[in-house]
């Protein structure tokens, strides 16, 4: 499979996305939370996040989703993510190396668009999955 998909006649159902590997470092998490406003320990503070019952700072779910949207929008760049659902597994700790990864399930025309269904997790490097859902991408037909 190639790195990127642009067409919909191009890709199949079985097919595996292009990982994208990823580190969110604390500093990373700092700064999202810092633009994001979401302004709480559990984000950035070990010591407080330990209090709330976590085994230390975490990956905001907003962020994690950020990391699956990107997986999902370079491997498909001309694409339009319509639909991204996600069940959180477990918390993502910082300086983890973590993988996004997805496979195509399903492909239909719906309202007149070619979609996309994709299966979508976030995993560590042992293959714990931390985030999975689900994702609907319109690409366009080399027929339109």
């Amino acid at each position: 499979m190639s790195e990127t998909v642009e067409y919909f006649e191009d890709i199949d159902i079985g097919d595996e996305l292009a990982e994208l590997d990823i580190c969110p470092t604390t500093a990373d998490v700092v700064r999202f939370v810092d633009v994001a406003r979401m302004q709480s320990g559990r984000f950035t503070d070990d010591a407080y996040a330990r209090q709330e019952g976590l085994p230390g700072a975490i990956v905001p779910g907003n962020m994690s989703l950020g990391f699956l949207s990107r997986m999902l929008t370079e491997f498909f760049p001309t694409g339009t993510l319509k639909e991204l659902t996600a069940n959180f597994r477990a918390t993502v700790p910082h300086n983890t190396a973590l993988t996004c990864s997805g496979v195509v399930t399903e492909k239909q025309m719906r309202n007149g668009e070619h979609i996309i269904f994709c299966d979508v997790m976030l995993s560590n490097e042992e293959g714990e999955r931390y985030v999975q859902g689900t994702a609907l991408v319109a690409l366009p037909s080399r027929t339109a």
